[in-house]
């Protein structure tokens, strides 16, 4: 009668050993496919910056700029930035943008008001149009100025991510800046900077000044070209000024393009006693710079000890041009002290 009955019914094909083993399959496939589905759900989002595309300065395209949730009364849309690269929506939560020494706050939307600066507001990020808006209030400019940004985007219920994007009228500039610092190192000034993107970089300039006003050119670092994750860079002053003078120091990046940009000033001050002369850079090729501390006879000699140059210099910086003579090492003195010089 039971065999009969599940012969009959048909909601129930099989019975016995075979109905249990086909229950657990069922089971088996069905965790199978939520654990899959989980895994995908967790696999869908990485932490992966959108690619900037192009920046807009009119306000008749995109029609779809993200949420505008909390835009204030007053303000319409006046320009955009475009992006690609992810298939997610995301919500701008903080903008940030480089002053040159710092990170200024352009709008955080975690607090409550958000802060605005005087015309900007960001919405969100739109997979579909990829666009992200700048909002201006009634006679203010609201198109996304020429500079170094910093977005903080976030996807659902994931923390928040950076992304950082160094932007001009025409496109994006060579480089993004982390940081540069000075530091003593043996009587020696050792220069570190690291950058968080590059593109078609092409060197960077060490330059040195104990005024801010005149600089020098210390050496030339290659850059990385293109790198899209932090490169970090140094260089060491062999023979800084001492006795209580401020020695500067800046780097100028420049790429294959033409354009350039400069990281900011940094100091460091030697009280203790120190050379009288310093000669920089070396090697050369063009213009010898020399600070002295006071005013002496310089002489300037070949290979064999024949002086080709000499002069009553003064205190402070000089600088003696050596591109007439020919390629190889020379010795500068200054009174009881001297230094190798290569000229290449």
């Amino acid at each position: 009668m039971g065999d009969l009955t599940c012969l009959v019914s048909k909601f129930n094909l099989l019975c016995g050993e075979d109905k249990f083993l086909v229950t657990m399959n069922f089971h088996f496939i069905r965790g199978t496919l939520i654990l899959l589905l989980s895994f995908t759900g967790f696999f869908s989002f990485s932490q992966t910056c959108p690619t900037y595309v192009q920046r807009n300065n009119g306000n008749n395209t995109p029609n779809d700029c993200g949420s505008t949730a909390y835009l204030p009364a007053g303000y319409s849309k006046t320009g955009s930035f475009q992006f690609n690269g992810v298939n997610v929506d995301l919500a701008v939560v903080k903008v940030e943008k480089w002053s040159g020494s710092a990170w200024e706050t352009y709008q955080d939307n975690t607090i409550s008001p958000a802060v605005y600066n005087n015309a900007y507001f960001f919405g969100g990020y739109n997979n579909v149009t990829d666009w992200l808006c700048f909002y201006g209030s009634s006679g203010n400019n609201g198109v996304p100025p020429a500079a170094n940004w910093r977005f903080y985007f976030k996807e659902g219920s994931n923390a928040a991510f950076t992304c950082t994007y160094n932007i001009n009228a025409s496109g994006v500039l060579p480089l993004t800046w982390n940081f540069i610092n000075a530091e003593k190192q043996n009587g020696q000034v050792l220069l570190n900077w690291s950058t968080a993107s590059e593109q078609n970089t092409k060197d960077f300039e060490v330059q040195y000044s104990t005024n801010t006003t005149n600089w020098d050119l210390l050496g030339t670092i290659q850059a990385a070209g293109n790198s899209n994750s932090t490169r970090n860079y140094s260089f060491t002053h062999q023979t800084p000024l001492k006795n209580n003078t401020y020695n500067y120091y800046r780097i100028l990046q420049r790429d294959i393009d033409g354009k350039f940009s400069y990281s900011k000033i940094v100091s460091i001050i030697f009280n203790e006693p120190g050379p009288d002369m310093s000669v920089y850079p070396n090697p050369v090729s063009d213009v010898l710079t020399v600070y002295l501390s006071e005013s002496k006879l310089v002489r300037l000699s070949n290979a064999a000890g024949a002086i080709v140059w000499q002069s009553n210099l003064p205190a402070g910086r000089n600088q003696i041009s050596v591109s007439q003579y020919s390629k190889g090492v020379y010795v500068l003195t200054a009174g009881v002290q001297s230094y190798r010089v290569l000229i290449q």
